[in-house]
């Protein structure tokens, strides 16, 4: 006859040697770990409209704060927009790596109450995240790549109506805090 003691013994033996191993997160791809790394760090960026070949500052401004998260393959962005000095909106953006679908994916939320999600497409030199789906009832299709660049970089915005040709719109040039 076993005894209940015994019993809860080997248990109790069991339980702590399986709860002693940590779990160990798989590792990001270095080519992924690296992907974003230029965008690490706080930056100030202003605002650009492109009206035909001319790029005018509009007023607004956004102070970013990237960090990499857990195994490098996710960054977390916190923003604070102004528009000629008032504030616009605060968020949070989270980018990170779906190694089952070697993709990156983007989605955010802001204090205007906006959720968005876009999926990525690398195409050899850049990634650039895709939101295919409806804005205020209307079909839209917008594409924003971040690009390094000798001051920072440059987060750029284009649209589509149709999601094949598209027309860049607008654009954040982004340098470090401080520098």
């Amino acid at each position: 006859m076993i005894k209940p003691l015994a019993i809860a013994a080997a248990l109790s033996r069991f339980a702590s040697s399986s709860s002693a191993q940590p779990v160990r997160p798989a590792p990001c791809p270095p080519a992924q770990a690296g992907a974003f790394a230029f965008i690490v760090g706080t930056w100030e960026g202003k605002l650009y409209d492109f009206k035909g070949s001319d790029s005018t500052y509009n007023g607004v401004t956004e102070v970013v704060t990237t960090t990499t998260l857990l195994n490098g393959c996710a960054i977390e962005e916190h923003f604070h927009a102004e528009d000629h000095g008032a504030t616009e909106s605060d968020g949070v953006e989270l980018r990170a790596f779906d190694a089952p679908t070697q993709r990156w994916h983007y989605a955010g939320y802001t204090t205007l109450n906006q959720f968005y999600t876009y999926d990525g497409e690398y195409d050899g030199a850049i990634w650039r995240f895709f939101f295919h789906g409806t804005i205020d009832g209307k079909p839209a299709h917008i594409r924003i790549s971040w690009v390094q660049t000798p001051w920072g970089y440059s987060k750029q915005i284009a649209r589509s109506a149709d999601g094949t040709t598209w027309v860049t719109t607008r654009h954040f040039n982004f340098t470090r805090r401080g520098s």
